[in-house]
Protein backbone atom coordinates (compact mmCIF):
# COMPACT_ATOMS: atom_id res chain seq x y z
CA UNK A 1 0.00 0.00 0.00
CA UNK A 2 1.40 3.19 -0.70
CA UNK A 3 0.95 6.57 0.12
CA UNK A 4 1.67 10.06 -2.41
CA UNK A 5 4.89 11.78 -1.76
CA UNK A 6 5.27 14.11 -4.54
CA UNK A 7 3.23 12.03 -6.45
CA UNK A 8 4.80 8.95 -5.33
CA UNK A 9 2.92 5.97 -3.74
CA UNK A 10 4.36 3.60 -0.85
CA UNK A 11 4.18 0.31 0.16
CA UNK A 12 2.99 -0.37 3.52
CA UNK A 13 1.65 -3.77 3.33
CA UNK A 14 1.76 -7.10 1.39
CA UNK A 15 -1.20 -8.97 -0.08
CA UNK A 16 -2.33 -12.13 -1.87
CA UNK A 17 -4.84 -12.68 -4.98
CA UNK A 18 -7.10 -15.47 -4.53
CA UNK A 19 -9.00 -14.72 -7.49
CA UNK A 20 -9.25 -11.81 -10.26
CA UNK A 21 -10.52 -9.13 -7.97
CA UNK A 22 -10.35 -10.94 -4.40
CA UNK A 23 -7.07 -11.00 -2.23
CA UNK A 24 -6.11 -11.71 1.21
CA UNK A 25 -4.11 -9.59 4.12
CA UNK A 26 -3.81 -9.12 7.40
CA UNK A 27 -5.95 -7.54 8.99
CA UNK A 28 -4.49 -5.22 11.19
CA UNK A 29 -3.11 -3.54 7.72
CA UNK A 30 -6.61 -1.77 7.75
CA UNK A 31 -8.53 -2.07 11.08
CA UNK A 32 -5.75 -0.32 13.50
CA UNK A 33 -6.24 2.92 11.62
CA UNK A 34 -9.53 3.32 8.86
CA UNK A 35 -6.82 6.30 7.47
CA UNK A 36 -3.78 4.68 7.43
CA UNK A 37 -2.67 7.53 5.29
CA UNK A 38 -2.88 10.01 8.06
CA UNK A 39 -0.90 7.79 10.58
CA UNK A 40 1.84 7.30 7.65
CA UNK A 41 1.95 10.77 6.38
CA UNK A 42 1.98 12.01 9.80
CA UNK A 43 -1.34 13.53 9.76
CA UNK A 44 -0.93 15.89 7.22
CA UNK A 45 -3.07 16.32 3.67
CA UNK A 46 -7.03 15.14 3.29
CA UNK A 47 -8.33 11.96 5.09
CA UNK A 48 -7.76 8.83 2.38
CA UNK A 49 -10.07 6.59 1.84
CA UNK A 50 -10.26 2.80 0.32
CA UNK A 51 -10.55 4.47 -3.01
CA UNK A 52 -7.42 6.05 -2.19
CA UNK A 53 -5.92 2.34 -2.20
CA UNK A 54 -4.23 0.56 -4.54
CA UNK A 55 -3.44 -3.19 -4.77
CA UNK A 56 -0.57 -3.45 -7.41
CA UNK A 57 0.71 -6.17 -8.77
CA UNK A 58 3.89 -7.19 -11.17
CA UNK A 59 5.77 -4.56 -9.89
CA UNK A 60 8.95 -4.93 -7.73
CA UNK A 61 9.30 -1.23 -6.59
CA UNK A 62 8.52 -0.19 -2.88
CA UNK A 63 7.92 3.29 -4.16
CA UNK A 64 7.25 4.26 -7.51
CA UNK A 65 4.01 6.61 -8.94
CA UNK A 66 0.56 5.35 -10.35
CA UNK A 67 0.29 4.08 -14.16
CA UNK A 68 -1.65 2.31 -16.66
CA UNK A 69 -1.38 -1.98 -16.71
CA UNK A 70 2.22 -2.19 -18.01
CA UNK A 71 5.38 -4.76 -17.89
CA UNK A 72 7.24 -2.24 -15.92
CA UNK A 73 4.83 -0.78 -13.59
CA UNK A 74 2.62 -3.74 -13.14
CA UNK A 75 -0.85 -3.75 -12.73
CA UNK A 76 -2.40 -0.76 -10.29
CA UNK A 77 -6.24 -1.49 -8.87
CA UNK A 78 -8.47 0.74 -6.50
CA UNK A 79 -9.72 -1.35 -3.45
CA UNK A 80 -13.51 -1.34 -3.29
CA UNK A 81 -14.48 -3.24 0.08
CA UNK A 82 -12.31 -4.84 2.98
CA UNK A 83 -13.86 -7.79 5.56
CA UNK A 84 -12.48 -8.87 8.15
CA UNK A 85 -13.76 -11.25 11.27
CA UNK A 86 -16.02 -9.88 13.77
CA UNK A 87 -13.61 -11.38 16.69
CA UNK A 88 -10.62 -9.65 15.54
CA UNK A 89 -8.31 -8.59 18.04
CA UNK A 90 -4.31 -8.73 17.26
CA UNK A 91 -3.30 -11.24 16.68
CA UNK A 92 -6.16 -13.27 17.14
CA UNK A 93 -7.97 -14.06 13.39
CA UNK A 94 -5.57 -11.05 11.18
CA UNK A 95 -7.14 -11.51 7.86
CA UNK A 96 -8.26 -9.58 5.71
CA UNK A 97 -10.49 -10.73 2.81
CA UNK A 98 -10.03 -7.20 0.30
CA UNK A 99 -12.30 -6.86 -2.65
CA UNK A 100 -10.53 -4.24 -6.31
CA UNK A 101 -12.73 -2.15 -8.37
CA UNK A 102 -11.46 -4.65 -11.46
CA UNK A 103 -10.13 -7.60 -11.95
CA UNK A 104 -6.28 -8.75 -12.80
CA UNK A 105 -5.14 -9.80 -16.03
CA UNK A 106 -3.81 -13.27 -15.61
CA UNK A 107 -0.05 -13.12 -17.36
CA UNK A 108 3.34 -14.08 -17.54
CA UNK A 109 4.07 -12.33 -14.11
CA UNK A 110 1.07 -13.66 -11.86
CA UNK A 111 1.37 -17.16 -11.03
CA UNK A 112 -1.23 -18.80 -9.65
CA UNK A 113 -1.01 -20.49 -5.92
CA UNK A 114 -3.93 -22.24 -4.10
CA UNK A 115 -4.83 -21.59 -0.58
CA UNK A 116 -4.14 -24.27 2.08
CA UNK A 117 -7.41 -26.01 3.31
CA UNK A 118 -6.55 -28.94 5.33
CA UNK A 119 -4.81 -28.73 9.04
CA UNK A 120 -0.96 -29.59 8.67
CA UNK A 121 1.71 -29.27 11.42
CA UNK A 122 4.15 -28.41 8.61
CA UNK A 123 8.23 -28.45 8.73
CA UNK A 124 11.24 -27.73 6.32
CA UNK A 125 11.31 -24.75 5.25
CA UNK A 126 9.06 -22.18 3.23
CA UNK A 127 9.28 -18.88 1.06
CA UNK A 128 7.66 -15.28 2.66
CA UNK A 129 8.58 -12.09 0.64
CA UNK A 130 7.68 -8.30 0.89
CA UNK A 131 9.11 -5.19 1.66
CA UNK A 132 9.88 -5.24 5.26
CA UNK A 133 12.78 -3.63 7.71
CA UNK A 134 16.33 -4.38 6.36
CA UNK A 135 17.88 -1.95 9.11
CA UNK A 136 17.51 1.11 11.75
CA UNK A 137 17.40 3.23 8.37
CA UNK A 138 14.28 1.96 6.79
CA UNK A 139 12.85 -0.96 4.50
CA UNK A 140 13.85 -2.47 1.04
CA UNK A 141 14.06 -0.79 -2.23
CA UNK A 142 12.40 -4.18 -3.98
CA UNK A 143 10.71 -7.03 -3.04
CA UNK A 144 12.43 -9.58 -1.10
CA UNK A 145 12.51 -13.09 -1.16
CA UNK A 146 13.75 -15.21 2.40
CA UNK A 147 12.97 -18.99 3.33
CA UNK A 148 11.95 -19.25 6.78
CA UNK A 149 12.34 -22.67 8.84
CA UNK A 150 9.22 -24.03 10.40
CA UNK A 151 8.10 -24.55 14.13
CA UNK A 152 6.33 -27.54 14.84
CA UNK A 153 2.76 -26.31 16.81
CA UNK A 154 3.97 -27.71 20.18
CA UNK A 155 7.42 -26.16 19.94
CA UNK A 156 5.62 -22.48 18.60
CA UNK A 157 2.96 -22.94 21.72
CA UNK A 158 5.84 -23.10 24.16
CA UNK A 159 7.33 -20.21 22.76
CA UNK A 160 4.95 -18.11 23.25
CA UNK A 161 2.94 -19.61 26.07
CA UNK A 162 -0.71 -20.40 24.51
CA UNK A 163 -2.80 -21.93 21.96
CA UNK A 164 -0.90 -21.12 18.71
CA UNK A 165 -3.31 -23.60 16.47
CA UNK A 166 -4.81 -20.77 14.48
CA UNK A 167 -1.33 -19.87 13.41
CA UNK A 168 1.89 -21.12 11.77
CA UNK A 169 5.16 -20.26 13.65
CA UNK A 170 8.56 -19.78 12.16
CA UNK A 171 12.29 -19.56 13.91
CA UNK A 172 13.78 -16.09 13.89
CA UNK A 173 17.72 -17.25 14.09
CA UNK A 174 18.56 -16.59 10.90
CA UNK A 175 15.99 -14.47 8.74
CA UNK A 176 13.12 -12.54 9.91
CA UNK A 177 10.00 -10.76 8.53
CA UNK A 178 9.89 -6.74 9.49
CA UNK A 179 7.59 -4.67 9.47
CA UNK A 180 5.84 -3.73 6.69
CA UNK A 181 5.57 -7.41 5.62
CA UNK A 182 2.45 -8.06 6.98
CA UNK A 183 -0.12 -9.40 5.12
CA UNK A 184 2.04 -11.06 2.73
CA UNK A 185 2.66 -14.66 2.01
CA UNK A 186 3.84 -17.67 3.28
CA UNK A 187 4.29 -20.23 0.55
CA UNK A 188 5.31 -23.79 0.95
CA UNK A 189 5.87 -27.06 -1.00
CA UNK A 190 5.62 -30.29 -0.75
CA UNK A 191 2.96 -29.98 2.35
CA UNK A 192 0.79 -32.45 1.72
CA UNK A 193 -2.36 -30.29 1.36
CA UNK A 194 -4.86 -31.84 -1.33
CA UNK A 195 -4.93 -28.05 -2.53
CA UNK A 196 -1.63 -27.55 -2.95
CA UNK A 197 -0.59 -26.94 -7.03
CA UNK A 198 2.60 -27.25 -8.48
CA UNK A 199 4.36 -23.88 -7.22
CA UNK A 200 2.78 -24.68 -3.82
CA UNK A 201 0.07 -23.64 -1.39
CA UNK A 202 -0.72 -20.34 0.72
CA UNK A 203 -0.20 -21.45 4.32
CA UNK A 204 0.63 -18.38 5.64
CA UNK A 205 -0.27 -14.51 6.40
CA UNK A 206 2.04 -12.20 7.90
CA UNK A 207 1.04 -10.94 11.09
CA UNK A 208 3.85 -10.46 13.85
CA UNK A 209 6.82 -11.34 15.48
CA UNK A 210 8.14 -11.21 18.80
CA UNK A 211 11.81 -10.96 19.61
CA UNK A 212 13.59 -14.15 21.26
CA UNK A 213 10.50 -16.08 20.49
CA UNK A 214 9.36 -15.94 16.78
CA UNK A 215 7.72 -15.04 13.57
CA UNK A 216 3.62 -15.74 14.00
CA UNK A 217 1.64 -15.78 10.72
CA UNK A 218 -2.23 -16.43 10.26
CA UNK A 219 -2.86 -19.86 9.08
CA UNK A 220 -4.57 -19.59 5.90
CA UNK A 221 -6.60 -23.42 6.26
CA UNK A 222 -8.21 -22.22 9.24
CA UNK A 223 -9.74 -19.52 8.10
CA UNK A 224 -10.26 -21.96 4.77
CA UNK A 225 -14.12 -22.21 4.96
CA UNK A 226 -14.51 -18.38 6.11
CA UNK A 227 -12.68 -17.46 2.66
CA UNK A 228 -14.89 -19.42 0.84
CA UNK A 229 -17.75 -18.26 2.37
CA UNK A 230 -17.05 -14.21 1.40
CA UNK A 231 -17.12 -14.86 -2.50
CA UNK A 232 -16.10 -12.38 -5.03
CA UNK A 233 -18.95 -10.75 -7.05
CA UNK A 234 -17.46 -12.14 -10.28
CA UNK A 235 -17.53 -15.80 -11.08
CA UNK A 236 -14.08 -16.25 -12.46
CA UNK A 237 -10.82 -18.48 -12.20
CA UNK A 238 -8.67 -18.06 -9.11
CA UNK A 239 -5.21 -17.01 -9.36
CA UNK A 240 -3.18 -16.11 -6.52
CA UNK A 241 -0.06 -13.73 -6.67
CA UNK A 242 2.12 -11.61 -4.38
CA UNK A 243 0.85 -8.01 -3.96
CA UNK A 244 1.29 -4.95 -2.30
CA UNK A 245 -1.40 -2.20 -1.07
CA UNK A 246 -0.31 1.41 -2.12
CA UNK A 247 -2.18 4.43 -0.62
CA UNK A 248 -2.39 7.28 -3.12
Amino acid sequence: MRTPRRKLCMTFCGGVIISPTKLLSAAHCFAEDPSICQKICGNQGPKRTLSHTYAVAGNLRNYDAYSEDSAEHGQWRTLKSVVYPRTYKFPKDDIAILYTSKPFHFNNNVRAIPIAKKYIDYHGKCLVSGYGRTSRQGTSDKLLLAHLHLLPNRQCGLRFRKNMRKFVCTDTVVNDVGKGDSGGPLVCSKTGDPNEGPNGVLVGIVSGNQRRAASFFTRVSYFARYIERNKATLAQPIFILYTTFLLL
